[in-house]
């Protein structure tokens, strides 16, 4: 330790702040000290004995490196506080920088270190693009959250486990957190909150700070720092439950994901490693369970199966998708189909007021075109789903027999499952298949998808391209007969 000598002399002095008989008044990570005090001229003083120090062990504190900040309300007569460090001004500013956080006097509590993280995260994200931390074209979903979750995530939860944030401020880093996964799988959005998480097999980001605070006090408990000690027992115990302390925060995190109370954990012997263990499982569980309800609620979510849905592992939708590009832009099309934000006819009848749109299939025109009609029952994409209709149920009849395979067809409710999630039919009709089988009936079914996804796109160009001539031959037709009236 660089400078215990120093905090030694400044306690010995009793100058700085206290809670009770707790003294605070000089927070130190290694050379790096902050002086903290209520008073003007006992800031000043502290200056002064931290200067001495610093000229007696033969090095010089830099002034120009030397920030200082008033914090709290100050009466409005009150003249402005100067302090001087050798002879030289210290230069007081609105906001100062302090192990790499920002802190503020203008802005509500914590706002611009909150400001602050949501430009980082942005920032983070577009220097790492170049490795394929994007969307539409990148490395795969799989792959670029685990960019971002190795290299970004910390980056962004560094220091936030140590404050307190309001409701507001968790949500900004929450929608911010919440865009950044849903353009990595590339899905509109529409898309259900919940299913943007599970899909990729993520915390929110309300979790991640949680998992990153409920660190920090197992730290805490292990530290060995009897001041540490004594002011987390000093304020567990006075302070009320509508507190804003951070222990009474902790207090709250540990009731929410049922876990036993602050102070039963400080009179505990459980091992570190082992409080680390119980913390996540029950931070994964709460939130697992928690988006797996309200997946259960969302009709645009009925043929996913919720079992495999969790915050610690990728669906199969994602899982199975190798890096190469054309697989990665299937699954692409097979994710937006299985949320149901893929665009079709009835969604634009439902979502776009301001278009006419019937809701009717513009390639058949005899039904709705949802999900159920686009994999399934519109007649002109016949052909293409006809391609691998064969290599799916020959998968298939490992498990079933020929009249086990007809009987999901003709079930169109099974039948749309298999194709958007077969894993939902595991346990049943495809209980013989192995891992290895499942994964490969994904790797089919994607395929399928995508096979009808080019060909209803070729399809709709083709009507396209087929009014277009009509459309010309009219124009020019409606300009020649104008013509000769002119004349005449």
């Amino acid at each position: 330790i660089y400078v215990n000598d120093l905090l030694k002399k400044l306690h010995e002095h009793q100058i700085g702040v206290y809670i009770d008989d707790i003294y605070l008044g000089v927070p130190t990570v290694t050379d790096d000290v902050s002086l903290l005090s209520n008073h003007t001229d006992e800031a000043q003083w502290m200056v002064e004995i931290a200067s001495e120090y610093a000229r007696q062990e033969r090095y010089s504190l830099n002034p120009v490196k030397t920030d200082a900040a008033t914090f709290g309300k100050t009466p409005e007569d009150q003249p402005k506080s100067t302090w001087i460090l050798d002879n030289e001004v210290i230069r007081e500013k609105d906001s100062i920088s302090h192990l790499g956080l920002s802190h503020s006097n203008r802005t509500p509590t914590n706002q611009q270190l909150v400001e602050d993280k949501i430009t980082l995260l942005n920032k983070t994200c577009y220097s790492l693009m170049g490795t394929g931390l994007h969307g539409h074209n990148g490395a795969g979903p799989r792959i670029a959250f685990c960019i971002y979750r190795c290299y970004v995530l910390p980056r962004v939860v560094y220091g936030l486990a140590a404050v307190h944030l309001s409701r507001k401020q968790t949500d900004q880093l929450e929608d911010a957190h919440r865009r950044i996964l849903r353009q990595i799988q590339n899905l509109p959005e529409r898309t259900s909150r919940s299913a943007i998480y599970l899909l990729i097999g993520s915390l929110p980001f309300e979790g991640v700070l949680h998992l990153s605070q409920l660190s920090l006090f197992n730290n805490i408990i292990h530290s060995g720092n009897q001041t540490l000690l004594d002011l987390c027992t000093r304020q567990l115990s006075m302070k009320t439950f509508t507190s804003d302390s951070w222990f009474v925060s902790i207090t709250k995190i540990l009731q929410q994901y049922d876990l036993p109370s602050p102070l039963q954990l400080l009179d505990s012997e459980t091992e570190k490693t082992k409080l680390k263990t119980m913390f996540k499982k029950a931070v994964h569980s709460f939130w697992t369970h928690k988006m797996q309800n309200d997946c259960s609620t969302k009709t645009t979510l009925s043929y996913v199966n919720k079992e495999v849905l969790n915050t610690e592992r990728p669906h199969p939708v994602w899982k199975t998708v190798s890096s190469n590009g054309p697989d990665v832009q299937r699954s692409y099309v097979k994710a937006r189909l299985l949320t149901d934000s893929y665009m079709l006819e009835y969604h634009h009848a439902k979502f776009r007021t301001n278009t006419k749109s019937s809701g009717y299939c513009p390639l058949c025109a005899l039904s709705i075109e949802d999900r159920k009609h686009f994999l399934i029952d519109c007649s002109v994409l016949y052909t293409a789903r006809d391609l691998h209709i064969d290599r799916i149920r020959n998968l298939v009849m490992k498990s079933v027999s020929p009249q086990g395979w007809q009987a999901i067809v003709d079930d169109q409710e099974k039948y749309l499952s298999l194709i958007l999630d077969c894993t939902s039919l595991k346990n049943h009709e495809l209980k013989r298949l192995t891992t290895g089988d499942l994964e490969e009936l994904e790797c089919l079914t994607r395929l399928y998808c995508y096979a009808l996804h080019l060909a209803r796109l070729k399809n709709l160009q083709s009507c396209s391209n087929s009014t277009q001539p009509q459309l010309t031959a009219r124009s020019k037709s409606t300009r020649s007969s104008t013509a000769r009236r002119v004349r005449r």
